[in-house]
């Protein structure tokens, strides 16, 4: 074992690395068992001449497998790229792309998906339509995928090449979904699933080998598998070489690499700034002779906030494009609606990602605010009658550095604008999440990832996962599950939010495919950092 190690290292002092875009397999190709590859180890000595002999080396934790049914590790999901073909795959700009389901068609709440009986697994048995239904079912059990797929109700196979899934509400984006792998019926509990993809595990090489069944082409005859043995060598594993790739969503990480490529790709990471719009909340309470009471008691949150004029007031001073550079380093794209320009029926371009502090200032004078000489806007209070001071609180979690700089620049925007702003720092993720609990708040920086099908249940239910401190009206509410439904086009529920700024959405954050520098041409998706394999070339 410490031979192969180190005759590893030093192979992958050469090391390079490609890029898969998974597809289909071909339709007529014998079996040849997944062991019967001929493997032949490089001379350590020898420059490659091309792809074929260029290794290529992967992160992976042993005890852990192949099957992303099983876990929720990121570098098990990472090689599964590789080893399965998926239902549907989303290229590099968020477009629908199907693989081994063809077919989706939506009607209310029923969704009938059309299986591809050409592609093949790694013995050359073809893909049936019970494998399908059994790929769903293990996602809607596993840690990874079942929240995506709660709103599944009913799982059941039709025929041979119809799988039916009853939905308990309409999704027209359903198919969006699916990219998730495929495997055989009675393997998705199996730790090394038979293999559907490019790439297959030979356990006689401890490698990862072509599939021969595979119409894509396979740039290596091997893939070398590097056993990790903590999250935290992932970053000093690229550096050194030990590695050959690894991508992560994870804010900062590139700040510990130093010797690789990047390539960015899109995700649904949704920045935005919440509002704290519930001036009062009441709840049920029973008294000492057991009668339901109801209490009521302020939040403590600022009048401003509790007006959508306010709200849209403090959205106009957001330099979006500003906040991007300075804090991200334009690792993402800004966001000018609330669905993701890069997703389905995004782009609709109901927000100016810039500040319009001239839409702010007329707003707030609406409101009865006025501006005094100090720069800040001043309002009588009904009470006293005396002049208060515009104020607001933004809580942030500061153990991110990117948060707290954030929070810093919106802070600084809304001062020079008029408003006076509090930062409130929680060093610790408790705190934070209770002062959210609590409303004890104005405003804060959140962050949330959404789902292919732009899923905005966080925000609109109650106790979702973002719902801290929203108001929404029945209407909205309407327009949302319209749209859900395919019945209302993307632009009317944009304006639909618009009109209320529950929240503000600030920019969508890139994920980032880290890769050894011999090699350029990748092309990686929010389905597959794999994405686009073929266009690999040496640098």
């Amino acid at each position: 074992m410490m031979r192969r190690r180190f005759y590893r290292v030093l192979c992958l002092l050469l090391a390079a690395f490609c890029m898969l875009g998974l597809s289909g397999c071909s339709a007529a190709v014998p079996a040849v068992p997944a062991d019967s590859d001929p493997v032949q180890g490089m001379p350590v000595n020898k420059q490659p001449a091309s792809l074929n002999e260029y290794p290529l080396t992967l992160p992976w934790y042993r005890n852990e497998g192949f099957n992303p049914y099983l876990t929720a590790n990121s570098l098990t999901l990472q090689l599964a790229d590789l080893l399965f073909e998926k239902l549907v795959v989303l290229d590099p700009a968020g477009e629908l792309e199907y693989r081994a389901v063809c077919a989706a068609a939506v009607e209310g709440t029923a969704v009938t998906l059309t299986v591809d009986h050409s592609y093949r697994y790694a013995d050359g048995s073809c893909v049936t339509a019970g494998d399908v239904a059994a790929c769903l079912e293990a996602a809607r059990n596993s840690q990874l995928y079942k929240n995506r797929f709660s709103h599944v109700q009913r799982v059941t196979v039709l025929d041979e090449a119809t799988v039916s899934v009853q939905l308990y509400e309409p999704d027209h984006l359903f198919a969006w979904l699916l990219d998730i792998p495929l495997m055989p019926a009675g393997q998705t509990a199996d730790s090394t699933p038979l293999a559907s993809g490019r790439y297959t595990y030979s356990a006689a090489h401890d490698a990862l080998v072509p599939n021969p069944v595979c119409s894509l082409a396979a740039p290596f005859d091997r893939i070398a598998l590097w056993e990790m043995t903590g999250a935290d060598a992932l970053a000093n594993s690229l550096n050194i070489g030990a590695i050959s790739l690894y991508s992560s969503e994870t804010e900062g990480l590139a700040n510990g690499i130093n010797s690789s490529r990047q390539a960015s790709y899109y995700t649904n990471t949704l920045v935005f700034l919440g509002f704290n719009s519930i001036a009062y909340r009441s709840w049920k309470y029973l008294d000492e002779t057991g009668a339901e009471l109801w209490h009521t008691e302020a939040t403590g949150s600022s009048p401003l906030l509790a007006d959508v004029r306010g709200r849209q007031a403090v959205e106009h001073l957001l330099d979006v494009p500003l906040l991007l550079e300075k804090v991200y380093y334009n690792q993402g794209h800004t966001a000018t609606g609330f669905l993701n320009t890069a997703g389905p029926e995004g782009g609709s371009g109901t927000l100016s990602a810039v500040a319009q502090p001239e839409k702010t200032a007329a707003l707030l004078e609406q409101m009865g605010y006025a501006r005094q000489l100090d720069g800040y806007y001043y309002k009588n209070d009904p009470e006293s009658g005396e002049a208060a001071r515009l104020e607001l609180r933004l809580l942030v979690y500061s153990g991110s550095s990117y948060k707290r700089y954030l929070a810093q620049l919106i802070a600084d925007a809304l001062d020079t604008a008029g408003i006076f702003v509090t930062v409130i720092e929680c060093d610790s993720m408790e705190n934070y999440q209770q002062k959210l609990a609590l409303l004890d708040f104005d405003m804060y920086i959140g962050e949330i990832k959404l789902y292919n099908n732009m899923d905005m249940s966080a925000f609109l239910q109650e106790n979702g996962a973002a719902n801290a401190g929203i108001t929404v009206s029945d209407a909205l509410v309407q327009t949302y599950a319209a749209w859900r439904a395919g019945e209302v086009p993307a632009a009317v529920l944009e304006q639909a939010l618009a009109a209320e700024m529950p929240w503000a959405p600030l920019l969508w954050r890139s994920g980032t495919l880290y890769y050894a520098k011999a090699l350029e041409g990748f092309t990686p998706s929010a389905s597959s950092v794999f994405y686009g394999m073929e266009q690999l070339r040496l640098s």
